[in-house]
């Protein structure tokens, strides 16, 4: 799976990627030792098994709580889904100014 990190705010940190095997995108928000949203939580993805096959609906998950990440991270995410891309990480710079 393709796994990028992005912190917003000091304490918080997004994940966000295509996970190859499973055909999905997927979420992680953390908030120090808080799980603020993961998209294996969310009922809305139970039927896909927690995976998301819309990388929208995700950014929206993370627009309903006041975040954002960079557009380039997220042409890289679709970029990852349409070329298959696994086990690729990505740490990105946590000055980058981002509005979706």
């Amino acid at each position: 799976m393709s796994q990028h990190y992005f912190r917003p705010v000091p304490n918080t940190v997004i994940l966000m990627g295509w996970d190859r095997p499973l055909q999905g995108y997927f979420c992680v928000i953390e908030c120090g030792d808080e799980l603020l949203y993961s998209n294996l939580e969310d009922p809305i993805l139970d039927e896909r098994g927690g995976m998301s096959g819309s990388l929208d609906y995700l950014l929206d998950c993370v627009v309903a709580r006041g975040l954002n990440v960079p557009q380039e991270m997220i042409a890289e995410i679709k970029a990852d889904a349409a070329h298959n891309i696994g086990n690729r990480e990505m740490r990105w710079n946590e000055l980058s100014e981002g509005v979706m």
